[in-house]
Formats: structure tokens, sequence, C-alpha cells
């Protein structure tokens, strides 16, 4: 598969304190010709038990990175995401992607960051604070963020508790209500979760 003009999309990731999931769907699409071009295609990677990370957008954008992560630094997360950051804003590609990246800092704290290849002023790390659950996705969520929220809130009243497969069953019903709506995401999707050291589902 020539992945040069594909379009991939969509990532969702859940964070907390003790864990990070990601979720994407597995559909490339060739926007020029309006045709589906894979529906199995994984955007997520798993380096090492402290980083994961995603990319949607330009699939041969995707292909690269996924090919050449080892050449960044993936001592921890923070410093993966900002080798990936600092590469592309020298301009390192002219490609129009979106990177999701969430694992362990160096002090074994859960974070996540993501920023889009066109622009790239600020990279903020996102930090869970207090038991809170933070969530991002790689597309515009609309409505649906309000739905998420709830959700989890319903869970977590429900249960006394959030673990990975209270988030993997909220990003899959994330990923079929954005598939109804947008033709370049399916329901197809694939899962991968980080753990915090010492913490068990």
């Amino acid at each position: 598969m020539k992945e040069e003009g594909f379009y991939v999309s969509f990532v969702s990731l859940i964070a907390t304190n003790e864990f990070i999931s990601f979720m994407s769907d597995g559909r490339a699409t060739d926007t020029e010709r309006n045709v589906i071009v894979d529906e199995n295609l994984k955007k997520i990677k798993k380096i090492n038990n402290s980083i994961i990370f995603s990319v949607t957008g330009n699939a041969g954008a995707g292909k690269i990175l996924f090919e050449n992560y080892h050449s960044y630094d993936n001592t921890n997360a923070k410093k993966f995401a900002e080798n990936i950051f600092n590469d592309v804003a020298k301009g390192a590609t002219d490609k129009d992607f979106y990177v999701l990246i969430g694992g362990l800092d160096a002090s074994n704290n859960l974070f996540f960051t993501g920023f889009d290849s066109q622009k790239t002023m600020h990279l903020d790390f996102i930090y869970p604070l207090n038991g809170d659950v933070r969530f991002g996705t790689s597309g515009n969520l609309g409505n649906i963020d309000s739905d998420i929220i709830r959700e989890i809130k319903k869970t977590v009243a429900k249960h006394n508790r959030f673990n990975v497969l209270d988030a993997k069953a909220i990003q899959d019903k994330i990923n079929l209500a954005v598939a109804k709506v947008d033709t370049t995401v399916n329901t197809r999707t694939f899962h991968d979760a980080l753990l915090k050291p010492f913490y068990n589902m």
C-alpha cells in the first residue's frame, strides 16, 4: 500500500493517575478518489512500558514515525514527545498529521500531549490531578465531549472505580458515535493501555 496520499483517523485516549488507554479505528482513506484503501490499519504503537503514541492525518508520515521511532530518545514519554516535537518544529516533514503521545515521565507520572505538524507553537503536557480523568482525541468530537464526561461519572458512581476496561468500553462508544457521522472512521478498533508501575486493574 502506498500510504503517501492516504488519510487516517481516528484516535482517542483516556488518562487517569493510574493508567492511560489508547484506541484507534482501522480505516485509511484516499481522499482524492474518495475510496477506502484499508480497514485494518492500526494507528497506535506501544513502544515500551513507558510510551504509547499515535499518528493520524497523512498515512505516509505516520508510517515514517512508526518505522523510525527508535531514532528518538524513548527513555520516557516526555523526552520522546519533546524529540518528535522539536523535529517537526524544525520542518523535518511537510506532511499534515497529528500526534498523540502518552505515558510516563522521568518521575513515573502519567501524562499525555498532542500536536499538529502544521501548528507547533506549544507543547503542553496534560497530567491528571487528584484522581481526575482526562481525555483527548485526534479529531473534533463536537457534542460527544459532554457524553463522555457523563459516562465516566456514571461508571464511577455505579462501581466506585474506573479502570482500563471501563475506559475501553467508553472509547468503543466514542468510536462508534464518530463512525456514524464521519466516513473516514470505521468500527474496527485497536486498543492498547499503559499502567503506572505497581498498579493493578
